[in-house]
């Protein structure tokens, strides 16, 4: 739709954002809400094709991530948040032609997807985003002409979906990657 719209209406949510968490540091929810607002920024940055801005806005939201998950290790929904935001920063990298910067921030996902699944074994969330982890991990080895790294990422992505479906049958979206060639 409406990108120039929506970018003018997240920058001005934005701007709300950061007085709110500039106000009050130590609320981890409008420091939360800074990092959406960041992330979302990204996004229209992203689908206009100012890769070098939407880049800046996802390293914004990746601190304030950073920060809340450090201070709350426990909380796996900040842990999620740190994940979402390093696999954003991995697909503007990659966009840009940073395989290397990409496989990096897509590997430093697969660290708290790997945590986060294991954790809870139960989560289909913490289960897919693992398979995906390990999909965008096989596409930058497959793109880099790492072709015994890529197939084995795809393997453990097969894997993660196989048993996801396992664990989920009712799970659509699961049943169709588990049969999808990646």
């Amino acid at each position: 739709g409406d990108l120039a719209g929506a970018l003018a209406a997240y920058q001005e949510a934005l701007a709300v954002s950061r007085r709110l968490a500039a106000a009050d540091p130590s609320n981890a929810g409008w420091q939360r809400g800074l990092s959406v607002g960041q992330e979302r920024l990204g996004d229209v940055l992203t689908a206009q094709g100012d890769l070098t801005g939407a880049l800046g806005a996802y390293r914004e939201a990746l601190a304030v991530r950073q920060r809340l998950a450090a201070a709350d290790p426990s909380n796996a929904g900040w842990q999620r948040d740190l994940s979402a935001s390093r696999n954003k920063l991995g697909d503007v990298l990659s966009a840009q032609g940073d395989l290397a910067g990409a496989l990096a921030a897509y590997r430093e996902s697969l660290a708290v997807s790997q945590r986060l699944a294991a954790a809870d074994p139960s989560n289909a969330g913490w289960q897919r985003d693992l398979a995906t982890s390990f999909e965008r991990i096989g596409d930058m080895e497959a793109r880099q002409g790492n072709t015994a790294e890529a197939v084995r990422s795809f393997e453990k992505a097969l894997a993660a979906y196989n048993e996801l479906m396992k664990r989920n049958p009712e799970d659509i979206q699961s049943r169709v990657f588990s049969v999808m060639p990646l």
